[in-house]
């Protein structure tokens, strides 16, 4: 039974008929993408349908700003979308995530474009790079917007699904609805729309669960790559050094290293050490001790948990050369598609060896 839609009111209802001003219009083709996706995307909103999708983290950029990380990761084109969408989060240094949205854009985000001057606008969309498709100037088409249209009715993204089909369908049947997907360009003055540019279509069945077709992809959360950024390996990299106190027959000073570093840069964790120095009656400085006060962690950590717990720390102390060794166990857990993800592994990491007069000042 075919189903009845709900007249939704959409926002391009802004549009004054009877202006003189001309509109171009490109139609899809008739050649429909085809998708499936069960009841329980029912209570999705059509950004949700637009955003459905495989993340392809292997096209990730990360560029930080200050205390700030920005990471913005593609998801895949099905080989037939005219557009490429974005999902970009924002962290500070704690790992929190401070902002996040959606981004479409007409053209390819490289490496070396700024993610700092995207605007990230939570649920909306965020409308970057915008290509001239037409020949109407830049200032005619600086606003532009994606809409959803189904059997000739429009819709805003913030409609749910089944607002679109009114009821959902019943799993006994086996029926599909279709949505053609545009890019609109808006007058920035008046807000007309000046050009509407197809993009694709995609049907949607509501009962099966799975897919054909060439177009789209179901949506999927890639959990390989997320515990990917879970994992590191041992290092011994000399980070920092200050002098904490001296007086004429000692001195203390502060020792700090990177044990333990993400495989992608993106975090690692440094232990902090106290050094002792004693100055002999010929006036030459030697250890006297060196003993492990911290551990910090410096960096973003994306999608989950990372913990250090450290199992000992033993000094090795010279007459004129010191270092530490650490054993420790590093404790990762995330949630990827509901279901927990968590690992530990043990690790001993060396200090660099620092002589008693180091300085790298």
């Amino acid at each position: 039974m075919k189903q009845q839609l709900f007249f939704s009111l959409s926002l391009f209802l802004t549009l004054v008929i009877s202006c003189t001003k001309e509109r171009s219009i490109s139609t899809p083709n008739p050649t429909a993408l085809t998708k499936t996706i069960d009841t329980r995307l029912a209570s999705s909103t059509a950004l949700d349908l637009l955003f459905s999708g495989t993340l392809d983290h292997a096209q990730r950029i990360t560029q930080q700003q200050g205390n700030n990380l920005r990471v913005l990761t593609p998801l895949k084109k099905t080989g037939h979308d005219k557009l490429y969408r974005y999902k970009i989060t924002e962290m500070n240094n704690s790992g929190v995530i401070v902002k996040k949205g959606y981004i479409v854009s007409l053209t390819e985000i490289a490496a070396q474009d700024s993610l700092f001057t995207i605007p990230i606008v939570g649920e909306s969309i965020s409308y970057y790079s915008v290509k001239n498709q037409s020949s109407r100037t830049d200032k005619e088409k600086k606003t532009a917007k994606i809409i959803p249209r189904s059997k000739g009715k429009t819709f805003s993204l913030n409609n749910q699904v089944r607002e679109i089909v009114n009821t959902l369908i019943p799993c006994t049947q086996q029926d599909q609805f279709c949505i053609d997907w545009y890019w609109i360009w808006f007058d920035q003055t008046t807000g007309q729309v000046v050009e509407e540019f197809f993009l694709y279509t995609i049907c949607y069945d509501l009962c099966t669960g799975n897919y054909n077709g060439a177009g789209g992809t179901v949506p999927e959360i890639n959990c390989e790559a997320l515990a990917g950024n879970l994992q590191g390996g041992p290092v011994s990299i000399s980070q920092g050094f200050g002098n904490i106190s001296e007086n004429q027959s000692t001195r203390t000073k502060l020792y700090s290293w990177i044990f333990y570093k993400q495989t992608q840069n993106l975090w690692f964790f440094v232990s902090h050490e106290t050094g002792v120095h004693k100055k002999s009656p010929n006036g030459v400085w030697k250890w006297l001790s060196l003993t492990h006060t911290s551990i910090s962690r410096n960096g973003f950590v994306i999608g989950g948990v990372i913990n250090c717990i450290l199992n000992s720390a033993i000094p090795e102390v010279g007459i004129f050369h010191a270092g530490m060794k650490l054993a420790y166990t590093i404790d990762a857990s995330a949630i990827c598609t509901g279901s927990p993800i968590s690992f530990a592994s043990s690790h001993l990491s060396q200090s660099p060896i620092w002589h008693v007069d180091y300085n790298p000042e």
